[in-house]
């Protein structure tokens, strides 16, 4: 979509004013998956400029806030037990639905026509009352215009919402303190590797890691029975994240950490380290 021209810009650079976040977001999408091969999600919000008719009582194009996430790669990082399918319309469907239940807001999707989502594979989110308010759409974004943007993923899923009609919605039910800031600092992964009884649950292993105060979360990515290990026993391995909202944590505070999981693990589920 083209831009709004300006009369005056400030450079030839910026004649413009923007009508849509989709090119920015899809380029920023695109440049991740030519330095990362992992599952890329990302999004971006600001203001867009609607139409461009002029009247002598409100000579300026009007000013939306918009938000456009892209969703592209796999879906889960290369860990055991996760699925390596791809990202596809029923994730950024899923998102959508995520944060309109958060704002207390049902949404139903119709189908839709965009040249920008491949055909057939989008749909236009309303509200679920008899206004039928448009908040935005969805849809898997049409493999012509993905390619433009030299992507090293085979396709992308994107959504769009509008944030003022989102905001004229949900009035007083949310508020500001139900949300967090990003930490700033930080993270720092170390890995376990464990010898457990074979029948002991993967969960509660996860469970002690991640009710340690540093930790920001804990996966699994390998789980092995068999040659080298005792019968009645199986190897794991666990990426433990950690990661404080305060400040950097150093190599010993991390160290502290570990060695407080690792006693746990071996006090209450009779867990070693491997090589003990």
């Amino acid at each position: 979509m083209d831009g709004i021209k300006l009369d005056n810009p400030v450079s030839g650079q910026r004649a413009t004013l923007r009508r849509s976040l989709r090119a920015p977001t899809l380029e920023s999408a695109a440049r991740n998956t030519r330095t990362w091969r992992g599952p890329v999600a990302l999004f971006e919000s600001g203001i867009v400029f609607g139409s461009q008719e002029r009247d002598d009582d409100d000579p300026l194009p009007s000013q939306i806030e918009r938000v456009t996430g892209v969703m592209t790669g796999p879906r889960n990082l290369s860990i055991w037990g996760s699925s390596e399918d791809d990202f596809d319309f029923f994730d950024a469907k899923g998102a959508v639905e995520h944060v309109l239940e958060t704002l207390g807001l049902e949404a139903k999707f119709i189908p839709l026509e965009d040249s920008t989502y491949a055909q057939g594979g989008s749909a236009e989110v309303v509200t679920n009352d008899r206004k039928g308010t448009v908040l935005g759409s969805v849809g898997v974004v049409d493999d012509a215009i993905w390619e433009r943007f030299d992507a090293e993923s085979s396709a992308a899923v994107m959504f769009e919402l509008d944030v003022e009609a989102l905001y004229s919605l949900i009035g007083e039910k949310t508020r500001a303190d139900n949300y967090a800031p990003y930490t700033r600092y930080p993270d720092s992964q170390r890995d376990l590797a464990l010898v457990a009884d074979s029948e002991m649950r993967v969960g509660d292993a996860l469970r002690i890691c991640t009710q340690n105060r540093l930790v920001k979360s804990a996966s699994v990515f390998d789980v092995y029975e068999g040659g080298g290990l005792e019968e009645g026993k199986k190897s794991l391995g666990i990426r433990v994240t950690y990661q404080s909202d305060a400040r950097t944590l150093t190599s010993e505070q991390v160290t502290r950490a570990e060695d407080q999981i690792v006693m746990r693990l071996e006090r209450e589920l009779g867990v070693t380290l491997r090589g003990q």
